[in-house]
């Protein structure tokens, strides 16, 4: 099983604070972690956030089922963060109305993915990031 590795949890902690600072996020304490999770299975990152203490982690798994490459990284990076911004949202969601779960992790991951489409590899480009979905870590050409 493929395993990521201190540059890749580096690139993982830039990307994330990138995006923390940019959705000004500065009054949160942000902490990272590079491990593995066994209770929450395959996922290649996670993250908790407690918007009344204003802390959050975002954690990078070390093993992965596909091999992991920096564009994957960063993408991971940016997803979690925006789990961070709708954390709040989804909490009161979940505590005030008849809506379930599924429904509102869906609603959740649609929001993610349009900001994803609308801001991430443009993002890249504009820092001069080279990474693609075929770049991979330490690979040569």
């Amino acid at each position: 099983m493929p395993e990521t590795t201190k540059e890749h949890f580096k690139i993982f902690k830039e990307e994330g604070e990138y995006w923390l600072n940019r959705y000004g996020f500065g009054d949160f304490e942000a902490h990272f972690l590079h491990r593995n999770s066994k209770e929450l299975g395959t996922v290649n990152a996670w993250e908790f956030g407690d918007h009344q203490t204003k802390g959050l982690v975002l954690s990078l798994t070390k093993k992965w089922e596909t091999e992991p490459n920096e564009y994957e990284i960063r993408k991971f990076a940016y997803h979690e963060v925006n789990e961070a911004l709708l954390d709040k949202l989804c909490i009161l969601a979940e505590s005030r109305f008849d809506v379930s779960a599924n429904d509102i992790e869906e609603a959740r991951h649609s929001i993610i993915m349009r900001l994803q489409n609308a801001f991430f590899k443009q993002s890249l480009q504009e820092r001069g990031l080279t990474a693609t979905e075929r770049n991979k870590l330490g690979s040569q050409g």
